[in-house]
């Protein structure tokens, strides 16, 4: 196990130092509609973070499911709570569902 964890402020850190996405990053922006979305078969994101201070950072899926699920609204505001609480709060979303566009984060 390792003694010294790097936190995710450490990762956003050096991610906007180096200017480039780390894998964990990458990964969770790829792997969180899975943990939100029943019958999720693929995720298609697009992502402009932007890696300076207060810059627009906007994450977009295009998500295709095979079956319905419950709650939507719920499900949309905790994958965008999920990814402000990987990146930062000023970061906006936008969600389709088989090609139709169903949310955009305020």
């Amino acid at each position: 196990m390792d003694k010294n964890p790097v936190s995710i402020q450490e990762l956003n850190q050096l991610m906007v130092f180096s200017r480039q996405l780390s894998s964990v990053h990458v990964e969770n922006i790829k792997s969180y509609p899975f943990i939100f979305f029943n019958g999720l078969t693929e995720v298609k994101v697009d992502h402009d973070i932007s890696l300076v201070v207060d810059g627009l950072s906007l994450i977009s899926y295009d998500l295709t499911l095979k079956e319905e699920n419950d709650h939507l609204e719920k499900r949309y505001k905790a994958l965008e709570s999920a990814l402000r609480s990987l990146f930062w709060k000023e970061l906006k979303i936008k969600i389709a569902i088989n090609g139709q566009e169903v949310y955009k984060s305020e």
